[in-house]
């Protein structure tokens, strides 16, 4: 039978290459799943024949092992110090480039939109880009809703130690302080169930007056009975008919009687 001929892995020159480091690694897996090398120190050997630039120099010391016969190491290794030196700086530019839309009145839209998500991307993207605390918070304050920006406002004046000097934490006291402005905006699944939780408490509340109003009507009720029953009970009325007390002439037993 004829043997399939495998094409070879493409050149991997860099972060500015046309083939990405992710994308390398994953056709010399798909490479070596034909060949079968027979051990990790042939597999870094074919991928080193396949750089070039900028990464050839990058790999300059284990090229020099691989050239004096020194053991190489292991490929998961060799794997690993492409993927942190390029995927790593990719995501870095990229994030770089994006955070861009979150600053001035691009960041307001999205703030206005949705302050939760704002603040998830933004936290994703700054810590993915390395930009500079200083730059990452002076943005951040610049897109804050208003009432945010007031309760920031209050708090550094009357507790100026509560306010962090950390991008980072300082997102998480705008959080905070932005459940207190809008309650009314708690709609992000995060908080659902604190409003779940206010909604049930409102409808507990007219069922305890409802109680409340019957056991207060039944009181009411107990208390005119009782009453009219002791001014029946109690009454001083000399009876016209028979001249004794304690009832009415209507109800004097002697007349009935006396009527028979």
């Amino acid at each position: 039978t004829r043997k399939e001929k495998v094409p070879p892995p493409p050149e991997f020159s860099g972060a500015d290459g046309k083939v990405q480091a992710k994308e390398w690694i994953e056709k010399l897996g798909l490479y070596f799943a034909k060949v079968k090398p027979a051990d990790d120190e042939e597999r870094i050997t074919t991928a080193l024949y396949r750089l070039s630039g900028e990464a050839y120099r990058f790999m300059g010391p284990l090229l020099e092992k691989a050239g004096n016969g020194e053991p190489l190491g292991t490929w998961a290794d060799f794997k690993k110090q492409i993927l942190n030196q390029y995927a790593k700086k990719m995501d870095k530019e990229i994030a770089e480039k994006e955070i861009k839309a979150f600053y001035g009145s691009n960041g307001k839209k999205k703030v206005e939109t949705n302050f939760f998500t704002y603040c998830s991307k933004f936290r994703t993207l700054g810590r993915l880009s390395e930009i500079d605390g200083t730059t990452l918070l002076r943005e951040f304050k610049e897109v804050l809703p208003e009432k945010v920006r007031d309760h920031v406002a209050i708090l550094t004046r009357v507790t100026p130690a509560a306010i962090p000097a950390d991008w980072d934490k300082y997102v998480d006291l705008c959080l905070e302080l932005y459940k207190i402005a809008y309650p009314d905006k708690l709609d992000g699944s995060i908080f659902k169930e604190e409003k779940k939780e206010k909604k049930e408490e409102k409808k507990e509340q007219p069922k305890e007056t409802a109680q409340k109003k019957a056991h207060s009507k039944g009181k009411g009720k107990a208390t005119s009975t009782s009453t009219e029953q002791k001014s029946t009970e109690n009454t001083e009325q000399v009876c016209s008919y028979c001249k004794q007390k304690g009832h009415f002439f209507k109800s004097c037993s002697k007349l009935k009687k006396d009527k028979e």
